[in-house]
C-alpha cells in the first residue's frame, strides 16, 4: 500500500517494507505488487533513499510501471495479465502493451500458459512468467510451458514436482 506495507489481498498488513526485507536477506530479489502511481513514486523513493539497487515492480496498470521506469530505470518491472481475460488472438496485444509499460516481462492468464503461447512471446523476446494452478497438473503444466517464472503459493509442491517429474 500507500504507506508502504505489506499486505494480504484483503489490505491486513503483515509486516511494513523495512521488516520485510531484512528477512529477505540479500540472496532474493524483493518483488513488490504495486496498484497505483502515488505507491510507485513513494516506493521507488524508498529504494533509492535505502540503497535497494535491484527490486521488481509487478503490476497490472502499465502507468503504474510507466511511472517506476520513469523514477528508476533499472528497477525492474512485470506487466501482470493474470487477472484479464484473453484469448490467444491477444498475445500480440501482451506484447505491444508491455513494451509500453517498459516492462520486459508479462505476467499470463492461467487459460493462456501453454508450450506454444509461450514460446511465442519468448521469441518476440519477452520474458513469460505464469501462475501456477495449485494442483499437481496445474504445477507440472506450468513447469512445462517453458515459462521464465512460475508464481506458486505452494513451494513445496512446485519443488516437489521438479524433483518427481524432472529429475
Amino acid at each position: 500500500n500507500n504507506e508502504l506495507n505489506v499486505v494480504t489481498n484483503n489490505g491486513d498488513v503483515i509486516a511494513d517494507v523495512d521488516s520485510a526485507l531484512a528477512s529477505l536477506g540479500d540472496r532474493t530479489i524483493p518483488a513488490f505488487y504495486v496498484s497505483d502511481t502515488e505507491t510507485a513514486d513513494t516506493l521507488c523513493n524508498y529504494l533509492y533513499l535505502n540503497d535497494v539497487i535491484d527490486a521488481c515492480v509487478v503490476s497490472d496498470d502499465a502507468e503504474v510501471l510507466k511511472k517506476v521506469r520513469e523514477n528508476d530505470r533499472l528497477i525492474r518491472t512485470v506487466l501482470d495479465f493474470s487477472g484479464k481475460t484473453l484469448t490467444e488472438d491477444d498475445l500480440y496485444t501482451v506484447r505491444a502493451n508491455t513494451n509500453l509499460a517498459g516492462a520486459r516481462v508479462c505476467i499470463l492468464p492461467k487459460n493462456l500458459v501453454s508450450k506454444k503461447n509461450v514460446e511465442y512471446l519468448q521469441r518476440l523476446l519477452m520474458a513469460v512468467w505464469v501462475t501456477a494452478d495449485e494442483t499437481p497438473a496445474g504445477i507440472v503444466g506450468a513447469i512445462t510451458s517453458g515459462a521464465s517464472g512460475i508464481i506458486t503459493q505452494d513451494v513445496p509442491s512446485l519443488i516437489g514436482a521438479y524433483t518427481d517429474y524432472f529429475n
